[in-house]
């Protein structure tokens, strides 16, 4: 329910199910600072179905590909 939720969100441009520690991947794109800082508020804190959330953000982008397809 979780990832179909936030897949709808326009900032958000990736989702992964993940193994280990955390059970969701997600990337998003942020004008600026506090445009992230609302962006947590609305969709992450305070939503009973998130028990934790670790953020970071890129300073530099030295490479970015994002042309994978699931195979058929």
């Amino acid at each position: 329910k979780l990832a179909q939720r936030l897949a709808k969100v326009p900032e958000i441009y990736y989702i992964v199910q993940l193994t280990g520690p955390y059970s969701l991947g997600i990337a998003a794109y942020h004008r600026d600072r506090e445009h992230f800082r609302e962006f947590l508020a609305r969709h992450f804190y305070g939503h009973p179905e998130i028990l934790s959330v670790e953020s970071n953000v890129n300073l530099k982008v030295y490479k970015i590909t994002m042309h994978w397809r699931e195979p058929a």
